[in-house]
């Protein structure tokens, strides 16, 4: 804004210095398959460009099966104890349909959102 002339100077370094300290809200909607998600906006972005999904207009077609991507987080969880009781802390699985490759369930972590897992 500031090159564009909306803003002067001081403007900016205002803005510059309360965004220090400024703490973005968490995620509040839920995001099905996120791990499968970001792999997918990742895959776009190195065929059509960084930034090119955020104009819009994409329909996008997976072959992600939400019955199973249910079922595989479901089958994470439930070996956590396990997992726990044998020094590990996270698990991943891909389930692929044999007969063409498609991607059925990708569960990249037992919780997505726990940043003290890797």
């Amino acid at each position: 804004m500031y090159e564009d002339g909306y803003i002067t100077q001081q403007e900016l370094k205002d803005a510059i210095i309360q965004g220090i300290d400024y703490v973005f809200r968490e995620n509040t909607f839920p995001i099905k398959a996120p791990h499968f998600v970001q792999w997918i906006i990742e895959e776009l972005e190195k065929t059509y460009g960084s930034g090119t999904l955020m104009k819009g207009g994409f329909i996008i077609k997976t072959t992600l099966d939400e019955k199973i991507q249910e079922v595989a987080e479901q089958a994470i969880l439930s070996n956590n104890a396990v997992l726990q009781n044998n020094g590990a802390n996270n698990s991943s699985m891909i389930y692929l349909d044999s007969k063409n490759g498609d991607v059925l369930a990708y569960v990249g972590s037992i919780d997505y959102f726990n940043t003290t897992i890797q």
